[in-house]
């Protein structure tokens, strides 16, 4: 049986040639850079000739590149360059961007994002007002700066952020930009950014390079050390340059690719939340839910036929939370299903998906059908009450079910119920803190109330059916 990966956020394989490459980098590689023998300059000639190789493809010259071994290590160099006086950033910004930045210390700020990912123009001048009055600074006079992450595109919805506007108004309040161009680097062209930040980093893993090698660029020429090995550098700039040679005919056909994952999502689901952001998106990402599917079981099922997809979903998560990207934007979680193509996706890994997904779904959400006894006896009780001068129709108890489960509770009860009827659910699932919002949203009906039901953590919801 052929195997498609339609995953390659978590890592996609080189191609022959690429190998070929990377294995003749590597016998060149073994030695200390620094060394004075003849081994030791051949090793920092590859240094240099990857540095070189990068930084073409960002549009500055090599002396603005560095090599980290981790995102973390690239964010430390970055804060130790700036010593900004607090950091804001996207809360859909690459957990580790978030990680390295609460590890820093700083006093960090999340910015607001619409429900498509775009961050929000006024919010980010009103928090730069208030961080540099905090600072006791100002854009005339910026002791200290404040440094502002804020990812290039978005590697699970796709969202392309508009940079050029975005670096004015932070450069306008004397703050420096820092951006995160993993998923972008690549499949975009650069002259989108040009000259649109002061900090530059990139995970290579995201175009094929090794998962221990980032890139790091500065606007202005900075010292930055090296930090990963000269064969995982030249790893990284060779799989970016096999990338590069490609486009951008690869991206129109990655781009087609979405396009029929994104038809069949419409055609087939009507009641699926597909993500597409407004303006430039990321040509080889699809993300999109379908209410009251277990996003682990239909991943197992997809895999067991040969494809391999990801997920945001809690239950599809082994900490049993979901998507911090997903519960940003407010969107559905449950049955959530990420489709990321590798640059050398063939076309019949998304005819196979197109195949074997719409009887997936229809198998996981037969439940869905059954009559109103069988789904009274799932842990909802019926009862007739009033509170707060509101009569609940039915009150649902899904204390220490997970997801998918209380959503798929509150589906059935809206199946036997009157429009304008109110139900109200009790839950201790983390995810469904976000998902049963976003399914409202979804069936237009209203989240009357949501509040703290006991101690131990649960949370009450009433929700009227439209």
């Amino acid at each position: 049986m052929s195997r498609f990966n339609l995953d390659a956020i978590a890592g996609q394989a080189p191609s022959q040639e690429v190998e070929q490459a990377v294995r003749q980098a590597r016998s060149l590689a073994w030695s200390d850079p620094e060394s004075l023998h003849f081994e030791g300059k051949q090793a920092a000639n590859l240094l240099e000739v990857s540095r070189e190789a990068v930084a073409q493809a960002i549009g500055v010259s090599r002396e603005h590149i560095a090599f980290t071994s981790s995102t973390a290590d690239a964010i430390r160099a970055i804060l130790k360059s700036v010593r900004p006086s607090s950091v804001l950033y996207s809360p859909i910004e690459r957990k580790a961007v978030t990680d390295a930045i609460a590890e820093s210390g700083l006093h960090a700020t999340a910015l607001t994002v619409g429900s498509d990912g775009h961050v929000d123009r006024q919010d980010l001048i009103e928090k730069l007002a208030a961080a540099n009055a905090d600072s006791g600074s100002d854009a005339s006079h910026t002791r200290s700066p404040v440094a502002v992450f804020i990812q290039w595109a978005n590697q699970e919805i796709g969202t392309v952020q508009e940079l050029s506007t975005l670096f004015t108004l932070i450069h306008e309040a004397g703050a420096v930009l820092v951006i995160d161009a993993t998923s972008a680097l690549g499949y975009l062209p650069t002259s989108m950014v040009e000259s649109q930040w002061d900090y530059l980093l990139a995970d290579s893993a995201s175009w094929g390079g090794s998962r221990v090698a980032t890139t790091l660029a500065s606007a202005k020429p900075a010292q930055f050390p090296d930090t990963t090995s000269v064969a995982e550098a030249a790893t990284a700039a060779v799989t970016l340059e096999s990338l590069l040679r490609g486009q951008p005919a690869q991206s129109e056909r990655l781009t087609g690719l979405r396009n029929k994952v994104e038809s069949l999502v419409v055609s087939q689901f009507e009641q699926a939340d597909l993500i597409r952001p407004a303006g430039n998106r990321l040509p080889q990402v699809v993300t999109f839910s379908i209410p009251y599917v277990d996003a682990e079981a239909l991943a197992v099922e997809l895999d067991r036929q040969g494809v391999a997809i990801g997920s945001g979903s809690a239950c599809a998560s082994e900490v049993g939370v979901p998507s911090h990207v997903l519960a940003a934007i407010g969107r559905l979680t449950q049955g959530n299903v990420r489709v990321s193509l590798p640059s050398d996706c063939p076309d019949n890994a998304i005819d196979r998906l197109v195949e074997l997904l719409p009887s997936a779904v229809e198998r996981l959400t037969a439940d869905l059908s059954s009559p109103p006894e069988a789904a009274a006896d799932s842990g909802g009780v019926l009862v007739a009450e009033l509170s707060t001068n509101i009569e609940i129709a039915l009150e649902l108890d899904e204390r220490g079910q997970l997801c998918p489960h209380p959503v798929i509770e509150l589906a059935k009860a809206a199946k036997r119920l009157k429009a304008d009827a109110v139900i109200g659910i009790t839950t201790d699932d983390p995810a469904a803190l976000n998902d049963i919002p976003a399914w409202a949203r979804l069936q237009n009906a209203t989240v009357m109330s949501q509040e703290s039901a006991d101690e131990s953590g649960s949370t009450r919801f009433v929700v009227q059916l439209s």
